[in-house]
């Protein structure tokens, strides 16, 4: 974990260490919700022969929901507020998370499909931008492979049904590099959690965090994938980021 001495931030809250839950969702409600999620592909869904970046339908007299596809993730998704995702689906997940912090409130979920259909699933060291959010809860409904989560470098590897939650604003993480096969899926849920009494963590001591830990993680990508510099590249850039947004941000308050 960032030690905060590191990122020289305050919290009103304690960070959580990473925790499996098991047998997530009951049968029936599990079962539901992967008849719920494949509805709502099917309504929004696109040919996937002429894919593009993003795909909307409208689903209201006044807004859309958007299915995009990140193809240097091997991904899609579509992000629900509480108000488009039905509560039976997103409680459970609600009673787990203010056992840890009852101050919290369900923010969205992320609704992700990993497949090679998609592009090379791949998720590499880094931390989720710096929010109120206090944890994320990860829950795999769905899936015929198994693809570990490291935080920081403790490997998690999920079975369905089951759900790893930790904190995703000061908790380094990524996948482990894996080549799925064809026909090879997962389908995951990204629970965010927000509690409005958290101080914003800063941007401080993570870019030297993520480069820490990004020597391993392109050894592991380059015994799956070959030698390549395209993954440290395009994680260096993700370290660089950090740094023009904090020069950013000391520079606006200069100008205060």
């Amino acid at each position: 974990m960032v030690l905060l001495s590191n990122m020289e931030n305050k919290f009103l809250y304690n960070s959580i260490e990473p925790t499996i839950i098991e047998n997530f969702l009951e049968k029936d409600n599990k079962e539901n919700l992967i008849k719920w999620i494949d509805l709502k592909w099917k309504k929004l869904y696109y040919d996937k022969k002429n894919i593009g970046l993003d795909f909307k339908k409208e689903v209201g007299n006044d807004h859309f929901q958007v299915i995009k596809l990140d193809p240097l993730a091997g991904k899609t998704f579509l992000n629900l507020g509480p108000n488009d995702f039905p509560k039976e689906f997103w409680q459970k997940a609600e009673e787990s998370a203010k056992k840890i912090n009852p101050n919290c409130e369900f923010e969205y979920v992320s609704i992700v499909k990993y497949s090679s259909e998609f592009g090379e699933p791949t998720l590499r060291p880094h931390f989720d931008t710096p929010s109120k959010a206090v944890f994320i809860v990860d829950y795999q409904l769905d899936g015929n492979t198994e693809w570990p989560i490291s935080v920081n470098l403790k490997e998690y590897v999920l079975k369905n049904n089951q759900c790893l939650i930790f904190d995703n604003n000061l908790s380094i993480h990524w996948r482990t590099p894996k080549k799925f096969k064809e026909e090879e899926f997962l389908i995951m849920l990204f629970y965010s959690f927000i509690d409005n009494d958290k101080e914003i963590p800063s941007l401080d001591g993570q870019s030297e965090e993520i480069s820490k830990y990004l020597k391993h993680y392109t050894d592991e990508h380059n015994k799956v994938f070959g030698d390549s510099d395209h993954n440290t590249n395009h994680t260096e850039k993700l370290a660089d980021l950090f740094r023009w947004a904090k020069e950013r941000d000391q520079s606006k308050n200069n100008e205060l």
